[in-house]
């Protein structure tokens, strides 16, 4: 998805976006200033990549609105990686950045001790167009609404993964060899799905669902 700031990449959860360093000519001169290009692009990566972070949706929110996602941006920017540049003949300077917001995984601490053939994820497919979002909020017929998608929710902690239909393999890894599997319809509220029976069966799991979320899009 196109945003101001650079590309996120809902697929892989990973922003990306092109940092520009360009040196200030000195017109009576002809020599230049003495910031360093390069310095210039990295700089201006790391803003564009913390716009595009604190940016992204939730539930209905923003994610700088999430005083809880606070530290996680952080260090999501801390470990940001640079490409190769690209130089130009005027002296300007292109790096493409990329973040990754895959934290799920690693903060969502040691899995519950379950059962040997207890599910490991849950696979929402819609027939509807949504607009990707870090976080959503599942409901279901007798399931009360739950928030699903971030460390410590008890549905999806390992996040939430978007991925078109014919491309659900990219999601294997995020929920695992026993995901359940449900159609969902768009809820009332941004961000709300209402799960089928299958699912709603899963949102009443007494020890959750582990695992990530992958939503395949029509």
């Amino acid at each position: 998805m196109r945003v101001e700031d650079g590309v996120v990449d809902w697929s892989t959860r990973e922003v990306r976006v092109l940092g520009v360093g360009t040196p200030t000519i000195l017109s009576h001169t002809g020599s230049v200033t003495p910031q360093d290009p390069y310095l210039l692009a990295r700089a201006d990566a790391e803003e564009r990549l913390r716009r595009v972070l604190v940016a992204l949706p939730v539930d209905g929110r923003r994610a700088m609105d999430v005083e809880a996602l606070a530290p996680l941006f952080e260090t999501a920017l801390q470990h940001w990686r640079a490409d190769a540049p690209l130089y130009f003949s005027d002296g300007t300077l292109h790096l493409q950045g990329r973040a990754s917001f895959a934290w799920g995984a690693a903060l969502a601490g040691p899995p519950v001790p379950q059962a040997a053939d207890a599910p490991t994820g849950l696979v929402i497919r819609l027939k509807q167009p949504m607009e990707p979002r870090l976080r959503l909020v599942l409901t279901g017929e007798a399931a009360p609404a739950t928030p699903a998608g971030l460390p410590g929710d008890r549905i999806g902690g390992a996040g939430v993964v978007w991925v078109r239909d014919g491309a659900a393999p990219a999601a294997v890894a995020m929920v695992g060899p026993r995901p359940v599997v449900a159609q969902a319809r768009l809820g009332d509220r941004a961000g709300e799905l209402t799960l089928d029976a299958v699912g709603a069966a899963a949102l009443r799991l007494p020890a959750g669902l582990q695992g990530g979320v992958a939503v395949v899009l029509p």
